[in-house]
């Protein structure tokens, strides 16, 4: 019930923080695409998510007088990801770079934006509430709604091959390249998330060019047919030949989603440690405070 309710309170408050905000030119608030909150209608609807709405009724989250932008992803891999580095703008003080426990993983202690101590990072697996050592992955279908896959979302592995990371650079950049022959990482968010990167590729007449890539969003999808999982990721080209070509990319990465505010499967695993609604908000969204506005 913590964790339902903990969920229910952070939309609601995304939702009222962010109205008349969205899409005024579609002449509405929100949309149901991943951009908005991917609202599903009522064909998933439970008597448990009815449960969390009518006890939190007219709940939010605010700080400095303001009703908090919070926001939230599947997982954010064991350390939270601040606002500013995936949109841009002014730091908000409830969205900053934290890790996803009480007691910070000493692995933490090193600036993930330097790339051996992220790869030290992405080859760790620190107990966090995100992580299986509170909740195995191979449980939590029972907890995740249908609209969610089975998958890894702790740590994971992606094996693109050159043709597929070619026609999906090609589908989002008008770059018509012949293969891609590097992908150069610049800069990491306090989770390792990247926002900046350069891809060096051939064209048609085996010219050598790049272009940068800016943005988590622009990332994930240019990196994957269906839009890879997070942009905390460590990337290896590997089995050229002798035209130095990959022939696959390989990913090795950390999280679900942009890992901002409040992580999904983390509020599960409080939630199952018998942490409460109050204290789950009090962790995902410090300094922030619950009122009750209508």
């Amino acid at each position: 019930p913590a964790l339902i309710e903990a969920q229910t309170i952070t939309a609601r408050s995304w939702m009222l923080a962010n109205v008349e905000q969205k899409h005024v030119h579609l002449g509405m608030d929100v949309c149901n695409d991943d951009c908005c909150q991917r609202y599903q209608g009522t064909t998933f609807l439970t008597e448990q998510s009815l449960k969390g709405a009518l006890n939190t009724f007219g709940q939010v989250l605010i700080y400095d007088d303001t009703i908090c932008d919070a926001r939230y992803s599947k997982s954010c891999g064991g350390i939270m990801e601040s606002f500013d580095t995936i949109w841009g703008g002014r730091p908000l003080d409830y969205l900053q770079v934290k890790a996803d426990s009480l007691d910070e993983p000493a692995e933490w202690h090193k600036p993930l934006s330097d790339e051996s101590n992220f790869e030290q990072w992405i080859n760790s697996s620190p107990e966090t509430f995100c992580s299986p050592a509170v909740i195995p992955e191979a449980n939590l279908t029972q907890y995740l709604g249908s609209v969610d896959e089975q998958s890894r979302y702790f740590r994971w592995k992606q094996h693109i091959s050159q043709a597929e990371m070619t026609e999906n650079m090609n589908r989002y950049h008008p770059i018509n390249a012949a293969a891609i022959t590097k992908i150069q990482i610049h800069q990491r968010g306090g989770s390792g998330r990247t926002n900046s990167l350069t891809v060096h590729y051939l064209d048609q007449k085996q010219a050598a060019h790049s272009i940068d890539i800016k943005a988590e969003f622009s990332i994930r999808q240019s990196m994957h047919a269906k839009f890879l999982y997070s942009s905390a990721f460590l990337v290896q080209a590997e089995g050229a030949g002798k035209d130095g070509i990959p022939s696959h990319f390989m990913l090795r990465g950390a999280g679900w989603g942009h890992g901002v505010g409040l992580c999904q499967i983390g509020a599960l695993g409080m939630s199952l440690k018998g942490y409460s609604t109050e204290a789950i908000l009090s962790h995902y969204f410090p300094g922030s405070q619950l009122k009750e506005i209508y």
